[in-house]
């Protein structure tokens, strides 16, 4: 599939936002292992878009890297990626779903709910947040379903002063189109940043790869079956931390189009990981001080609103056969100040010590998760 014009401008944007917060992630978790959907976390401050004031808007879109596009073209471009994402993998399954979640005793602006569901396929449903427990629940549970069990928690500590909580949750599944065969998976020595090296299942595989070598690093392609989405692992000749600033979004660009087929080996670890982040002091990080700190952030969702928390679970297993991964995030928004009552030779990459992995889907280029594993045993 052919990217639209429109969407590969939103989608520059939502990539290089995507290297910024997993830059800041890496650096506010130093040396250990990270793994988050950065476009998931795209979606859900896209959706809060359509309610923020003149300030807040400004900090997301400069945080997201959208142009000055007025809000319907916003959205309209937003709906497109969603749509192109939705149709265009034949062989994986990749679900994108998005969600809101109205406290039923604060009126939410009616403006805002329907530019959201429209625009971003957004389920909305009314729940009562005095039950602070059952209505978590409630979204919790959704949020499984739509990770097919992968995410079981990623809403919990609901008030009544809350008015709205806005859901994002995105699955892959994927086999190789090359699979790794089971028989030659062997325990070899993985050396973490800090310790002794350990002995971890590694699975290993010959034949031609999209490619490139320089001074500093190996970055391989591992297509899934269907050839619309890959995982590129980067292995650094040096330090993984000291590399890492190198990761930018002119370079991540121009690394993917300088690789070439070559033919060698991959050696990659098994691993499986389970994590939850709090995403607050990593978007202030990235600007994003109105969304927190205002008093008004978005009063197109309701009077004295703000965001009171941010969050990420996320998943990901990554073993012979392909990768399973899932993310949900949400954005808790909360009445403010106000008082609820008022050809070359081949190659050998041996990934034996911390790497980059990262998917993505290729007829949008669009960065769906990007990890940093430290260590492969979680």
């Amino acid at each position: 599939m052919v990217e639209r014009p429109e969407v590969a401008e939103l989608t520059t944007g939502y990539n290089a936002f995507a290297i910024h917060l997993f830059k800041v992630a890496t650096e506010a978790r130093r040396e250990k292992n990270v793994f988050i959907s950065p476009l998931s976390v795209a979606f859900t401050l896209a959706m809060l878009e359509n309610g923020a004031n003149e300030a807040t808007l400004s900090e997301i879109k400069t945080a997201l890297g959208a142009k000055d596009w007025v809000e319907t073209v916003r959205n309209e471009r937003n709906k497109r990626l969603l749509d192109q994402l939705a149709s265009g993998n034949s062989g994986v399954r990749l679900e994108i779903a998005n969600s809101l979640w109205a406290n039923k005793d604060i009126a939410v602006q009616p403006a805002f709910i329907g530019e959201t569901r429209e625009s971003f396929h957004a389920e909305v449903s009314n729940l009562d947040f005095t039950d602070e427990a059952a209505a978590a629940d409630h979204i919790n549970g959704l949020v499984n379903e739509q990770t097919h069990g992968k995410i079981s928690n990623v809403v919990d500590g609901l008030k009544p002063e809350d008015v709205l909580v806005a859901v994002n949750a995105v699955y892959f599944k994927g086999s190789w189109m090359e699979k790794f065969r089971k028989s030659l998976t062997k325990d070899k020595s993985f050396k973490p940043p800090v310790g002794p090296k350990f002995l971890h299942p590694r699975m290993s595989q010959d034949g031609s790869y999209s490619y490139l070598e320089t001074r500093e690093f190996q970055l391989a392609a591992l297509p899934y079956r269907g050839g619309g989405v890959t995982a590129y692992v980067l292995l650094p000749k040096a330090r993984l931390a000291k590399f890492l600033p190198e990761l930018t979004p002119p370079h991540w660009k121009e690394w993917l189009e300088k690789m070439a087929e070559r033919s060698g080996t991959v050696e990659l670890p098994r691993f499986t990981m389970e994590c939850q982040y709090d995403l607050k002091p990593w978007l202030e990080g990235l600007g994003l001080h109105q969304a927190f700190a205002g008093s008004d952030s978005f009063p197109r969702i309701g009077a004295h609103c703000t965001v009171s928390k941010a969050a990420q679970a996320t998943y990901v297993d990554v073993n012979e056969e392909g990768t399973e991964a899932a993310a949900a995030t949400s954005l808790t928004a909360t009445i403010g100040l106000v008082d609820i009552n008022d050809l070359p030779k081949p190659f050998e990459m041996i990934v034996d010590r911390p790497f980059l992995f990262v998917i993505q889907e290729n007829s949008t280029e669009a960065i769906l998760f990007m990890g940093v594993i430290y260590d492969p045993r979680g």
